[in-house]
C-alpha cells in the first residue's frame, strides 16, 4: 500500500485536524467495538435557559481525565425533548491550553462578536 505524505500545501492549514460532522442524525455504529472496551463521557450544560435572541451561542470547556491515546469512535446529540428546534449546531474541539482550565470553563451568553 503507497501512503502519501500529508504536507501544508497537500491539506493547508484551515482543514489540518479538522472533520465536519452532522450530529443530530449520527451514524451509530452499533456493534462494532465490544461495549466493555469503551469508554463513555456525556458533554452537558445543565440547567442553561435559552435566551429570547436571534442568534445565541454558548461556550463550554470539559475536563476529561488523562486516557492517554484515544480515538472518537460514536458522537450522539443529548437535547431535552422539545428543545430540538433550538440547536442548529453543535461543535466539539480539542484543546490543549493548561491555563484553561484555571481561567474560563464557561461563557454563558451571546458572544459572537468577541469570541468569533
Amino acid at each position: 500500500m503507497k501512503t502519501r505524505k500529508t504536507t501544508e500545501a497537500s491539506c493547508g492549514v484551515h482543514t489540518r485536524g479538522t472533520k465536519s460532522l452532522f450530529l443530530l442524525n449520527p451514524d451509530k455504529g452499533d456493534g462494532i467495538i465490544a461495549e466493555t472496551k469503551i469508554k463513555h463521557f456525556d458533554f452537558l450544560n445543565l440547567n442553561y435557559m435559552v435566551p429570547n435572541d436571534t442568534t445565541t451561542y454558548i461556550y463550554r470547556a470539559f475536563i476529561m481525565p488523562p486516557l492517554g491515546k484515544n480515538h472518537m469512535i460514536k458522537y450522539e446529540p443529548i437535547i431535552t425533548p422539545g428543545n430540538e428546534k433550538h440547536v442548529h449546531h453543535i461543535l466539539l474541539s480539542r484543546c490543549k491550553v493548561p491555563f484553561l482550565t484555571a481561567r474560563i470553563t464557561y461563557w454563558p451568553g451571546p458572544l459572537a462578536e468577541r469570541y468569533l
